[in-house]
């Protein structure tokens, strides 16, 4: 059977065979296009044979980007803090919070109201009292 076949249809045994190929996690990194997705994947099978189905917390995220760490060679915890539904509420409202701040932040001021560029333009049309 296909190996991506059998990461859907039998995660217990996809893992198993990631354990024991060699250079079996480097392979599921390059498959992946990088740690990050590769821990998704990682995680979501270890979900579905450990939680029964249930999708992957960032905990779970985090320990599946640490042991593909530790079989490459390279990489580590994912340079996140909470992106996932399943997180605490609190959390991500912060995070929220925050990215809303950042945007806004980045926002450039508001344009003049239409009352002040009317005044501004009132005032310029006048003309200045004559230099004696």
């Amino acid at each position: 059977m296909n190996k991506a076949k059998l990461e859907l249809t039998d995660p217990e045994q996809w893992l198993l065979y990631l354990a024991r190929e060699d250079g079996g996690y480097a392979r599921l990194v390059e498959d992946a296009g990088g740690s990050a997705r590769a821990a998704y994947r990682l995680a979501t099978a270890r979900c579905k044979v450990e939680a029964e189905g249930a999708q992957p917390t960032l905990e779970d995220l985090q320990a599946a980007a640490r042991l593909i760490a530790s079989r490459v060679g390279r990489g580590g915890a994912l340079p996140i803090t909470s992106v996932l539904n399943s997180d605490s509420d609190i959390t991500g409202l912060r995070a929220t919070h925050q990215a809303l701040e950042d945007a806004l932040r980045s926002l450039p001021p508001p344009a003049p109201s239409t009352l002040t560029r009317t005044g501004l333009q009132h005032d310029q049309a006048r003309p200045s009292a004559p230099h004696q």
